[in-house]
């Protein structure tokens, strides 16, 4: 880490000798920034004009994320990616998460078809520690850490910008593995009518409407999207509605007001992993509530989601007030291990609610520094309440808790420019109401080699913050939350080269390595439950493990032909865990440490397009193909001895690798399209991890087709 300091430190100490020198080469300092511009513009605006008028390259496409302020992608200096409408055209999307298995070291782990929890992976780094944002307010879940973006119909996003690596310097916590800020559809211009209409395999129908325009100082855009699917198996149904609308008012030149509300419900039944293939190796609910396919028959959820968020911008400065509110219903049904093998129903509701208000100003300085200064505070709620009643005795058991945080945070971000380099430093402080409070740096630079060669490189520290159910889980026989607990701690560097050809090839290469420490888990550390014949701990979250992981990203964008765009990217990964558990079944004192390959992460992944605009001259038609691998991956599950007392073993269980080859076919005439996809054309199996390890776990969707239509007026 010190060689990584003195490194950075080093490029911050050239930059600026480079720019004092040129500075006392000249009596007129007006004269050399003009100069230092011009040269900057000559030579970065003539591949870019090229490239931006080419097929598939991203230089000209602009992303916010990496600074909170806009930019052009090849202007930024960190490793980043935007997807943007002209992508989800490429394939036949219903949700933003689909989109994302493109994306090059992002991956989702998925629980099944339409509308089961899905959730994103950045460079090996799982859920929790990959922060999602909508228009910049955190997404993810105050209470168990993630964000379920399976919840988030595609129709109502215009981009979604995807920064690789830690960023705690400008959004706090959970901005480990990286960031993925979802922008919602802007007001249009212009009077705009659209509607989609698709259908698919498994009784699949989507359809969307939206409407907008812009009358005066006034403009909004309002959309509506339901879906209806049976789904990929048994007992997998989902209904979901989203209407979405914005408007936008042009108080003055310099003033404007953004008003942004949404509403989601979904109904989806949860048909769980793929039991056992013996009737030995299921559980009593799996054998007396489900078949060979399916956990239960029974277990099904409802959601609701509200997002208020209101914008003010006044030239420089942002003020935006944001609401969440999320309601989550859940119905599960079990057999008891104990009590006669009783059948309990469980109806819990859980609640979230959480209260934001963020204040930035962004002061160009120049045209060769731009100062950043921001605060923000946050309130978050989380109430649970439950019901079970035992079918067996007609017996009612209520419970429920409710959980408050607090966060109060400030930061600064400054960016330096003065050709050939640009230097960023950012620093924010996070002041929560029940952990310890975090600073996070971060300093990244970038090194214009002319020609259409660039250098990146970045050195941060960030956080993950326990969830509300890590400390406040209510004490019980066997558990508890732990309000001692530490955010787990990230330190990560990178360097990459960019090399563009001209208008015919844009090549990427960027070395990783990030390390984590004091990685959550669960473990029996809690306090200790004294029995007449012996005693036992609780179990509750410590931080108890460790992650490392180390890789390479790979991407190519090469021009074929003028319309024959060919994509490729590969990621490797090198993670290594240092996992700490129970390994004497009788002495819970006794936690052994286990240094192992990472669970759950591939160390390989590939994907590749091919995407042909007016094949054979064809105007209107476009042919897009597909081609994504990801190597095996692997788990761990704790295995007892015979007797359950000489010793407690965790062997691996291991997912083979997958192949998925996707094709589209798409024609526009005249603001009509008509579309037909097929997905996972050689019906390749593959699953995501069950919850035990005589799981088939839990299958993902074989061979499909889709077709539709949409219209703009």
């Amino acid at each position: 880490m010190k060689k990584v300091i003195i490194w950075s430190l080093i490029v911050v100490i050239f930059a600026l000798n480079s720019a004092k020198e040129a500075s006392a080469q000249t009596k007129d300092k007006k004269t050399l920034l003009g100069k230092t511009a011009q040269i900057a513009g000559e030579v970065i605006k003539r591949p870019f004009k090229v490239a931006g008028a080419m097929l598939g390259f991203d230089l000209g496409k602009l992303i916010i994320t990496p600074t909170k302020y806009e930019k052009f992608i090849k202007d930024i200096t960190v490793s980043a990616s935007v997807i943007d409408n002209e992508d989800f055209k490429k394939g036949s999307f219903y949700d933003v998460s689909e989109t994302l298995n493109r994306v090059n070291s992002v991956r989702i782990e998925r629980f099944g078809s339409y509308g089961q929890a899905a959730s994103p992976v950045i460079r090996g780094m799982t859920g929790s520690r990959v922060l999602v944002l909508i228009d910049g307010i955190p997404y993810n879940s105050p209470s168990v850490g993630q964000a379920d973006i399976s919840k988030i119909p595609l129709s109502k996003v215009e981009r979604i910008e995807i920064v690789r690596g830690p960023y705690s310097s400008l959004y706090g916590a959970d901005a480990v593995g990286g960031v993925i800020n979802i922008i919602t559809k802007d007001v249009p211009k212009e009077t705009t009518v659209k509607t989609a209409y698709s259908f698919g395999s498994w009784n699949t129908h989507n359809i969307s409407v939206e409407n907008g325009s812009t009358y005066g100082k006034l403009g909004y855009n309002v959309l509506c999207d339901y879906l209806f699917t049976d789904g990929a198996r048994t007992h997998s149904d989902h209904k979901a509605f989203d209407a979405t609308s914005k408007l936008k008012l042009n108080i003055l030149d310099d003033v404007i007001y953004t008003l942004y509300t949404n509403y989601y419900v979904a109904k989806t039944e949860q048909p769980g992993a793929r039991p056992g293939l013996l009737i030995a190796d299921r559980t009593p609910t799996e054998v007396m509530l489900g078949n060979e396919d399916i956990s239960s028959l029974y277990d099904h959820g409802r959601t609701q989601r509200v997002h208020l968020n209101s914008t003010l911008d006044i030239k420089n400065f942002s003020a935006n007030h944001y609401f969440l509110y999320w309601n989550d219903d859940s119905h599960r049904e079990t057999i008891s291990f104990l009590n006669n093998r009783d059948r309990l129903i469980d109806n819990d509701e859980y609640m979230t609610y959480v209260y934001g208000m963020e204040y930035k100003y962004v002061q160009p300085i120049m045209d060769i520094d731009t100062v950043t200064l921001g605060a923000s505070f946050k309130r978050k709620v989380f109430k649970v309440k439950t019901h079970q009643f035992n079918e067996n005795t007609i017996a009612h058991t209520f419970g429920g808790r409710d959980d408050v945080r607090r966060e109060w945070s400030i930061y600064g971000e400054n960016e330096f420019k003065l050709y050939p380099f640009t230097v960023i430093c950012g620093l924010r402080y996070d002041d929560p109401s029940d952990y310890k409070t975090r600073w996070s740096p971060k300093i990244s630079g970038m090194l214009d080699l002319g020609f259409g060669t660039k250098v990146r490189t970045s050195y941060a520290k960030a956080y993950r913050a326990p969830t509300l159910n890590d400390i406040n889980w209510p004490q019980d026989a066997y558990a508890e939350g732990n309000p001692n607990l530490n955010p787990e701690k990230t330190e990560s560097w990178e360097i990459g080269v960019e090399k563009l050809f001209k208008d015919l090839l844009l090549l990427r290469a960027t070395y990783f390595r990030q390390k984590v420490m004091d990685a959550i888990v669960w473990a029996p550390t809690g306090t200790r439950v004294a029995l007449p014949w012996f005693s036992y701990a609780r179990w509750t979250p410590s931080n108890l493990n460790k992650l490392s992981t180390k890789g390479v990203e790979l991407e190519a964008r090469v021009n074929v032909l003028k319309e024959l765009l060919l994509k490729l990217d590969y990621t490797y990964l090198d993670p290594v865990e240092v996992s700490t558990a129970q390994s004497n079944p009788i002495n819970d004192r006794i936690l052994t440490e286990y240094r192992r390959p990472a669970a759950y992460i591939p160390r390989h992944k590939f994907y590749g397009a091919l995407e042909w605009q007016k094949p054979f001259g064809i105007e209107g038609l476009k042919l897009d193909t597909f081609l994504t691998f990801v190597s095996h991956r692997r788990n761990y599950y704790a295995e007892y001895a015979a007797n359950f007392i000489d010793y407690i073993d965790y062997p691996k269980k291991v997912l083979a690798h997958y192949f998925l080859w996707d094709f589209k076919a798409s024609y526009e005439h005249k603001g009509v399209e008509f579309f037909f996809a097929i997905d996972n054309i050689l019906n390749r199996g593959y699953s995501k991890f069950g919850n035990k390890m005589q799981d088939r776990d839990y299958p993902q969707p074989g061979i499909s087709f889709t077709g539709g239509a949409s219209a703009k007026y």
